[in-house]
This record gives structure tokens, sequence and C-alpha cells, in this order.
């Protein structure tokens, strides 16, 4: 379910934010998929959307 997920917003530009190379899918197209890799990112609670929904369980 969706218990568990967190929501959030980095700008790109975030120190520890890497953004992989775009995947070649053969369907969704119309949808960019790219692999992100999060290393130790401090993200601010006004860009928490899951804090903000009150879904945030501390994990």
């Amino acid at each position: 379910g969706h218990r568990g997920i967190s929501c959030f917003i980095v700008d790109r530009d975030t120190e520890g934010l890497q953004i992989g190379k775009k995947e070649n899918k053969l369907g969704l197209r119309a949808s960019s998929t790219c692999p992100l890799n999060l290393d130790n990112i401090k993200v601010g609670r006004l860009f928490n959307l899951s804090s903000q929904s009150g879904q945030h369980q501390g994990r």
C-alpha cells in the first residue's frame, strides 16, 4: 500500500543528488525515466510533501 512512501521535491542542483542516464524504453515514451541517487540529501519541511499531508512517519 501507500504507507511508508514519502514524497518530496528537491532542486536538481542539490548537493548529493545524482541524476543517471535517461532510460531507453519500449513504451511510455512520454514519461521520462532515469535513476536517481540520493546521497545524504537534506529536505526542508516545506519541500517534504508527506509531512504536509500528515503522512510522514519519520522514516
